[in-house]
């Protein structure tokens, strides 16, 4: 059995079809290369960055592929990250963008080649003001910790993304940043379940699997940064983790993890468009995930372990042999498979229930207030978070049904999908253009399928399910449990200029505009201004905990009327969060049957 990903399971693909989205190139906006290494000295080693200075002048220091753990290669494949373990004399060269991790080519349409992905890529890049001759010369600055999107099999820290724009934000606002962005293991290199990754999960320091290494491997970079970002400027008891799709998953599952203990690791968190209950909750011995691993076990002939390559006692001693080119295409075919075998969409490697992160569902653990609830957050959704990921070909109320029916039954216990579940999600999301999303769409002559009822109310039913109401349910345990832990919420409004208007305001377009290049000449003037306000908003809350500042607009709190800030050029305005409450009070009433 294979893993729909749509309304039953879990994300679709968590990733922005780029010819949707304006795309944003890091270095488009770099005017020239200071002749002047910045240098860093710590107990790991000296590293050697690059200063660039962009095109209006703005000068800062950029530390590519920093090495936060030991290369996951060899027999620490599938296990917990090591500490590096390089000393003070080592010499790092860190002036060229590292290699990614392992991931499909294509990936997010970006064309890769297999010479710029590794299985070592545990680094992070550290993007900082220039520090030299100037009044924060000897100031330690918070810290922005930037942890990528992609499904957990795209993404990297580098790519494609205009980090440089949040530091240069925060310098003019005279309110400096640091922003870290890490790298993690994807795919099944990182989310590898199955009950022999569980076993030697369970033995505990003898083990040598861990399940959800990709979300330790965040976690070891929070460490490393602890100890070692002063050195770059950086003030490790003022993190905020930031993070969009995936990233914002992974984020929540640090909420719930270790009991809600963040081992000071972290003060704040910005949770963009993904909760911990977006994904399903699965043990890694569950069928379904143990069918993903039977399955990469099949493509790379370790179904006989002791007869290939001699001497593998275990399925898992054999997949560490394999080359890693050759898991990696494994690993990406399982991938591939699933996401084109299913109207539905479909994604193999997620995080699932263990020791540390997830001990059990994600809506009982908020429910039970076992999670950080101390840590201030700000958590946001896009207005149409679930236009990419909806069926195209639904023509009848038939067809929506079966498909929803198809959605809800694959993953759960056949007594938990219900006809009195389908009928009322029906009626709740009713064949209704005018209800469906997008929700307001920018042009009016749509065609099929765009503007059906039924790609409609199917794309306003996935963005909800997954997204809207996990973060209204998310919100909500803040609110039971710690009335008194600052809260922040959005709702972006603001479609991205050149992308295609049939997806509206869709899933990352804020994340689109927050990295994108406002040089491309695709933004008009008062679209600059917005993005810049956006901008700054983020930064004030990674600085002082508060969105709200000299020149940006009023940004009350969520708690008490559920207040949240809507985005949009020209009708950024403070909204409540009760839009369609009565279908959303209904999916979270549901979690169980949606395995949240």
């Amino acid at each position: 059995m294979l893993l729909p990903i749509s309304l039953s399971c879990a994300i679709a693909t968590l990733a922005i079809p780029i010819a949707a989205l304006p795309s944003v190139d890091s270095h488009s906006i770099a005017l020239a290369e200071s002749s002047t290494t910045p240098i860093v000295n710590t107990s790991v080693g000296s590293f050697h960055g690059t200063r660039l200075t962009l095109a209006d002048g703005f000068t800062q220091d950029i530390f590519y592929g920093v090495p936060y753990a030991q290369p996951p290669i060899g027999s620490l494949r599938f296990a917990r990250p090591q500490p590096v373990n390089t000393g003070a004399s080592a010499v790092h060269n860190n002036t060229l963008p590292a290699k990614e991790c392992y991931q499909p080519l294509d990936y997010g349409g970006v064309n890769r080649t297999l010479d710029g992905l590794s299985e070592d890529c545990l680094i992070l890049d550290v993007y900082r003001p220039d520090l030299g001759g100037n009044s924060i010369e000897n100031t330690l600055l918070p810290v922005w910790f930037y942890i990528h999107g992609g499904a957990f099999v795209g993404g990297g820290a580098s790519a494609e993304v205009n980090y440089s724009s949040i530091v240069q934000t925060s310098v003019d606002r005279s309110t400096p940043v640091v922003l870290v962005a890490i790298q993690y293991r994807l795919g099944a290199f990182g989310f590898l379940g199955g009950a022999e990754v569980k076993a030697e999960a369970l033995k505990g320091a003898n083990g040598t699997a861990a399940r959800n290494a990709g979300l330790h491997d965040q976690r070891q970079a929070m460490h490393w940064v602890h100890e070692h970002i002063e050195q770059f400027g950086g003030d490790p008891s003022q993190v905020t983790l930031v993070g969009e799709s995936a990233g914002s998953i992974s984020i929540s599952q640090h909420l719930l993890a270790n009991g809600g203990n963040t081992e000071g690791l972290f003060r704040a968190a910005i949770a963009l468009s993904g909760s911990a209950n977006t994904v399903p909750s699965l043990d890694a011995d569950s069928s379904t995930i143990q069918e993903h691993y039977n399955d990469i076990v099949s493509r790379v002939a370790c179904t006989s372990p002791t007869t290939n390559g001699g001497g593998n006692e275990t399925t898992l001693e054999c997949l560490r042999t394999v080359d890693s080119v050759t898991f990696a295409n494994a690993s990406n075919a399982v991938y591939n498979e699933i996401t084109t075998s299913f109207i539905l969409g479909m994604i193999p490697w997620i995080p699932v229930r263990d020791d540390f992160f997830t001990t059990a569902a994600p809506s009982t653990l908020l429910g039970q207030g076992k999670f950080a609830s101390h840590i201030p957050l700000l958590s946001s959704d896009c207005l149409d978070e679930g236009t990419v990921f909806a069926p195209t070909i639904l023509n009848t109320t038939d067809q929506f049904e079966s498909w929803l029916n198809r959605a809800c039954s694959v993953l759960h216990l056949p007594s938990l999908v219900t006809d009195s579940l389908i009928s009322n999600l029906s009626k709740l999301y009713p064949s209704n253009p005018a209800d469906g999303s997008p929700y307001r769409p920018v042009n009016s002559s749509l065609s099929d399928p765009f503007s059906s009822a039924q790609y409609k109310r199917a794309a306003s039913l996935f963005g909800d399910a997954y997204f809207q109401a996990p973060r209204r349910a998310t919100l909500g345990a803040f609110r039971m449990h710690a009335p008194q832990t600052p809260v922040y919420a959005y709702l972006f409004a603001q479609p991205a200029p050149g992308a295609a208007s049939e997806y509206g305001v869709q899933h990352a377009t804020d994340t689109a505009l927050l990295f994108g290049d406002m040089s491309n000449g695709l933004f008009t003037d008062e679209e600059v201004r917005f993005v810049d306000v956006f901008r700054a908003q983020l930064v004030a809350f990674v600085v002082g905990l508060n969105p709200n500042g000299e020149g940006l607009p009023r940004w009350p709190l969520y708690h008490g009327a559920k207040e949240m800030l809507q985005l949009q050029v020209g009708n950024t305005t403070v909204i409540e969060d009760t839009y369609r409450e009565d279908a959303m009070a209904y999916i979270v009433s549901q979690q169980t049957a949606f395995l949240h």
